[in-house]
């Protein structure tokens, strides 16, 4: 019987990157129905601007204190069992976001719990990438994964905002941790992997590893950006959600555009120089943003930025 299974998992080894493919666009699409709007729920529901603020802080904070202890399990246990915890806690953390209307629940203990079902996906989610992909086609496949991922994207924060037209954020609460527990079945395709890795503190913290440490920063300081502040703005701006779903959809269609032919020029670019133009452009995007004065305007910056966040990520990652 094992031999049996076993002999499966030969069958379709070659399949991984598809496995992550598939199960990237399912958690994406169920974060994209409402990770967006999560800072707008929680202003509705009464709490202070730099109450939401500080929830953001406490979820990266806690994503970058237990990224060496992720890493430690995935070595200890393997890639995809990592990501599996991942998602009851993401799945916890929507629960208790849900309870917030009836329960008295920290927002900071919801933020450290998503920010630890964060790390616990991303970690091995890179790793297994990074294991399942060829180096020499690692420009187009990483942009596959982008696309993949931007698809997903594309039409959950439209869906999300007309839910909360129509209905409110309990159904789409609901949705959300459906789609999120279905979403690991992929993973399990093959046989799971276990890679030892040395996590000396001198090792993890070598001048080797020290110099990316203000790339990572960067990676951290866009997303962060993007995925809290400018939603933010805009929903401040024009006080609609579906405005800001739109204007989220929108940057996913300038991400899928973008992203494969980014993927095809990184095989065969340089990809610093190609990096230090879109940083630049980006930067001088967020210059522009200060001054927008209608929804319009929202909608193509969203876009551009989508265009430009994609330059950057693919190169990097």
């Amino acid at each position: 019987m094992d031999n049996w299974i076993l002999h499966l998992h030969r069958i379709h080894i070659k399949g991984e990157l598809s496995e992550i493919y598939i199960n990237l666009a399912m958690r994406n699409f169920a974060l994209s129905l409402i990770s967006v709007f999560v800072p707008i729920y929680l202003l509705k529901l009464g709490y202070a601007l730099n109450q939401v603020i500080f929830y953001n802080l406490v979820f990266f904070a806690t994503a970058g204190v237990f990224s060496v202890f992720t890493a430690y399990l995935v070595s200890k246990w393997g890639f995809k069992h990592v990501v599996t915890i991942s998602i009851p806690l993401m799945a916890l953390q929507m629960a208790f976001l849900y309870s917030l209307e009836t329960y008295k629940i920290s927002i900071y203990l919801i933020a450290f719990i998503g920010g630890l079902s964060l790390i616990l996906y991303w970690v091995p989610l890179n790793a297994d990438f990074a294991r399942s992909s060829k180096k020499e086609a690692r420009g187009k496949e990483t942009s596959i994964l982008n696309a993949v991922s931007g698809v997903a994207r594309l039409l959950g924060p439209v869906i999300g905002a007309l839910i909360l037209k129509f209905y409110n954020f309990n159904l789409l609460f609901g949705i959300v941790l459906i789609l999120l527990m279905f979403s690991i079945v992929p993973l399990f395709w093959t046989i799971d992997v276990k890679k030892p890795t040395d996590l000396r503190f001198n090792v993890i913290f070598s001048r080797k590893h020290f110099r990316y440490l203000i790339k990572f920063m960067s990676q951290g300081f866009i997303f962060l950006g993007e995925a809290f502040v400018w939603p933010l703005f805009i929903y401040l701006f024009a006080l609609n959600t579906l405005n800001v779903g739109i204007a989220t959809s929108l940057k996913g269609i300038g991400a899928i555009i973008f992203a494969l032919i980014v993927g095809k020029l990184a095989d065969i670019k340089s990809r610093t120089s190609m990096i230090k133009t879109g940083a630049f452009l980006y930067a001088v995007l967020w210059l522009f943003r200060h001054y927008i004065t209608t929804r319009l305007s929202i909608f193509i910056f969203c876009f551009v930025g989508g265009v430009l966040i994609t330059l950057i990520k693919i190169l990097f990652f």
